[in-house]
């Protein structure tokens, strides 16, 4: 009995695998061609995410400055979206960029991150790319003010 039901599953597997390969070169080819007809009237081709725009000598000189208006999708300050979580999960490496150039979701993530690393607020200051807690002159020291009453003050 079970040699009859191993027979018949192999023999329906074969017909729906030969249907199968009968059908896929007609569907492909069509697909193809109506993609092909249609790119050039819905400018599904020519379409980019990115804009260009020309920058300063200064700016190419600190690349992960704001480029609000050249981010492409899933990009931040032009930083990939992954490579700003491994940044801000990093106890030893710090930001390089303006931090409140970010979205506030993004603020509040990276601050909520290193709530739940247990930092101190000199570490904080650190991962900012600040000198020390009181550094006014960093570019990241509005935001550090903002956020400091969430950590520990260190002696």
């Amino acid at each position: 009995m079970r040699f009859c039901y191993f027979v018949l599953a192999t023999a329906a597997t074969l017909v729906a695998c030969i249907n199968a390969e009968n059908q896929l070169p007609q569907t492909t080819s069509e697909l193809v061609a109506r993609t092909l007809a249609d790119a050039p009237t819905n400018n599904a081709v020519t379409r980019s995410l990115c804009v260009d725009k020309q920058h300063d000598e200064e700016d190419s000189l600190d690349s992960l400055n704001s480029l609000d208006e050249t981010e492409e999708r899933g990009k931040i300050n032009g930083l990939a979206l992954k490579k700003f979580e491994k940044l801000v999960k990093a106890k030893h490496q710090p930001l390089r960029f303006k931090i409140e150039n970010l979205s506030a979701k993004n603020q509040r993530w990276a601050t909520d991150r290193w709530k739940t690393q247990s930092l101190n607020q000199k570490q904080v200051a650190t991962k900012l790319g600040m000198k020390s807690v009181n550094d006014i002159t960093n570019r990241n020291y509005k935001f550090f003010e903002q956020i400091k009453h969430h950590f520990k003050e260190v002696v």
